[in-house]
C-alpha cells in the first residue's frame, strides 16, 4: 500500500509517498515539481520543472509554441493542469502516454484532492476541487495528448453520447461535441442574472465621480456600461484606435443607422506591447510578433479585431482628457516627459502618416504611464464603498467592473428590449448560450411577480381572505 500526503510550503504543494508493507512505512520519496513564470522581454514564458529540476521539454514547447497564439488564460491553465499531472506521473512513475484506466481514475481522486479506499494508493491531500476545474484539466490533457500524436487513450473513450450547443443563429445547426467516459458529471447551474449595475446606481457613481471632479474614472465607467467594454479593452485603448469612421465603410453586422455620415469608433485589439494582465481584448487574436500586424488573421473583423460606437460627447470627452493628462504627463518634469516617451507608447498596427508623431495608451496613473488594471479597481473599489454599493468583502466572487458590462445587457433587454441575437451581437458574443442568463427574472421580478399573482387570486375568489382576521 502506497500512502501519498499533500503537504504545503510557502504556498505551494508537494507530495510525499511513503511504502507501508505490514503497517510499517519505509521507502519515503518527495515529489516537488515546479511551475515557473519567467518574463523576459515583454515575454511571458510558462516552464515546468520535476522534482529533480529538469525541465520538461514537451510541456514547455506544448505552452509556449503551440498555445502561444492563444489567449493568455488557456496558456495559464495548461500551464497549471500540468504541473498537477507532473506530479502525479511521478507518483506513480508512468508518464500519460502509458496511462491505463484504473490510472485515470487515481487521477480523478488526485485533482479532486479525495481520499479514496480499496485501492493501491491511500491519498490524504489538502486541496479540494470541483467537477467542473478537474473536467478543465482532463480537457488539457486530452490536447495534451494530440499535441504528443497519441492517437489511442483511455481519455479519448467516449459514451457515444452527444451534448448539443445551441447555434449563435437560429438558421444555423447547433453544435455537437462528444462527451468522454471519464469526465465528471456536472450538476446543472441554475441560470442566474449577474451582478448588475442599474441604471439607478450607474447614476449614482456617474454623480460621485464628478463631483471628485475625476475624469479618467467617468470615462472608464461609460465605455463599460454604455459601450459595453471590458476593462481589459479599455486600458487597451490607443490613440490610434478612436477614429470618426465613414459609416458606409464599416463592416456592418446589426443593420446600425445613423443619420451623420462618419461616426465616433472604438477599434478593440491586442498589440505586442500591451501588458497582458491589464490590457487584453480578451476575444480577439492574441499576437506574439509584430509580423501579425499584416496577416489576414489579424485584420479579420470580430476574430483579429471589433469595434464600438462611442456616443460623441463621449468621444468628445476623451479627447479632453487626452489634451489634459497627456500635456501634463510629458511636460511635468524632464523625469517624467522621458518616463512617458518609454513606458506610454503604443504599437501602430498600420503604416504610419507623413509627419504623425507615436502611437499611445490613452489612460494614464498618476506618474504619467499607463493605467494598469490593480491602480484601476482599487479605485473603482473605493468608489463602489462611497456610493453604498455591495462589494465583496473577502473571496471576490462579482467582478466589480464587469457589473457595468452586465449592466449595459441589462439595460439593453429592459429598456430596449433586444432579442438573444441581438445581444449576442452587441456583446460580442459568438453565440447565444452566454447571454441567456440575461433573460432571467431577477429575484425582484420573481417577487413582484408571485406577488401580483397572490394578489390576483384574492380579486378573483373574494372569499379566500378570512373575515375574522
Amino acid at each position: 500500500m502506497y500512502i501519498i500526503e499533500e503537504k504545503k510550503a510557502t504556498n505551494e504543494s508537494y507530495y510525499v509517498k511513503t511504502l507501508r508493507i505490514d503497517g510499517k512505512k519505509d521507502t519515503v520519496t518527495t515529489v516537488y515539481p515546479r511551475a515557473v513564470v519567467l518574463p523576459y522581454k515583454k515575454k511571458t514564458y510558462y516552464l515546468l520543472y520535476n522534482s529533480d529540476m529538469q525541465l520538461d521539454y514537451d510541456a514547455f514547447a506544448y505552452i509556449n509554441i503551440t498555445l502561444s497564439e492563444r489567449s493568455r488564460n488557456t496558456m495559464v491553465r495548461a500551464h497549471e493542469a500540468l504541473k498537477f499531472l507532473e506530479a502525479f506521473q511521478e507518483l506513480i512513475g508512468k508518464n500519460l502516454a502509458d496511462f491505463l484506466p484504473e490510472d485515470i481514475t487515481a487521477l480523478k481522486y488526485f485533482l479532486h484532492g479525495y481520499n479514496p479506499t480499496g485501492m493501491v494508493y491511500e491519498m490524504h491531500l489538502l486541496t479540494v476541487r470541483s467537477n467542473a476545474t478537474v473536467n478543465g484539466y482532463l480537457s488539457v490533457y486530452r490536447r495534451y495528448l494530440q499535441y504528443l500524436k497519441v492517437a489511442e487513450h483511455p481519455l479519448f473513450d467516449t459514451t457515444g453520447s452527444l451534448t448539443v450547443i445551441p447555434a449563435f443563429k437560429e438558421t444555423s445547426d447547433h453544435f455537437k461535441t462528444e462527451t468522454y467516459r471519464s469526465s465528471e458529471r456536472k450538476p446543472s447551474k441554475p441560470v442566474e442574472v449577474p451582478a448588475y449595475i442599474s441604471v439607478d446606481e450607474f447614476l449614482r457613481v456617474l454623480e460621485y465621480v464628478r463631483k471628485q471632479d475625476d475624469l479618467e474614472a467617468e470615462i472608464i465607467i461609460r465605455l463599460m456600461y454604455q459601450c459595453g467594454m471590458r476593462l481589459g479593452e479599455v486600458l487597451g485603448l490607443t490613440a490610434d484606435d478612436l477614429v470618426m469612421e465613414d459609416r458606409n465603410n464599416l463592416f456592418t453586422r446589426d443593420g446600425y443607422t445613423y443619420s451623420d455620415d462618419f461616426i465616433p469608433i472604438a477599434y478593440i485589439r491586442n498589440r505586442v506591447s500591451d501588458d497582458y494582465e491589464s490590457q487584453n481584448a480578451k476575444s480577439c487574436l492574441n499576437v506574439i510578433s509584430r509580423s501579425q500586424y499584416k496577416t489576414s488573421e489579424y485584420n479579420q473583423y470580430f476574430d483579429g479585431y471589433q469595434f464600438v460606437v462611442v456616443p460623441q460627447d463621449l468621444f468628445d470627452l476623451i479627447d479632453q482628457y487626452i489634451n489634459t493628462a497627456h500635456t501634463d504627463a510629458r511636460e511635468r518634469s524632464k523625469a517624467s516627459h522621458d518616463r512617458y516617451f518609454k513606458k506610454t507608447i503604443a504599437d501602430r498596427v498600420r503604416d504610419s502618416e507623413e509627419s504623425e508623431g507615436e502611437n499611445y495608451y490613452i489612460f494614464l496613473n498618476s506618474v504619467g504611464t499607463p493605467l494598469m488594471k490593480s491602480s484601476w479597481n482599487n479605485k473603482l473599489r473605493k468608489i463602489f464603498e462611497a456610493c453604498n454599493l455591495e462589494v465583496d468583502k473577502r473571496k471576490r466572487k462579482n467582478n466589480l467592473n464587469h457589473r457595468f458590462r452586465h449592466g449595459y445587457a441589462m439595460f439593453n433587454v429592459q429598456y430596449c428590449h433586444v432579442n438573444e441575437v441581438e445581444l449576442a451581437d452587441l456583446l460580442r458574443h459568438k453565440t447565444t448560450a452566454a447571454v441567456k442568463c440575461y433573460y432571467k427574472p431577477t429575484k425582484s421580478d420573481q417577487i413582484a411577480l408571485k406577488t401580483a399573482s397572490l394578489d390576483e387570486m384574492y380579486n378573483q375568489i373574494p372569499g379566500l381572505k378570512r373575515d375574522d382576521l
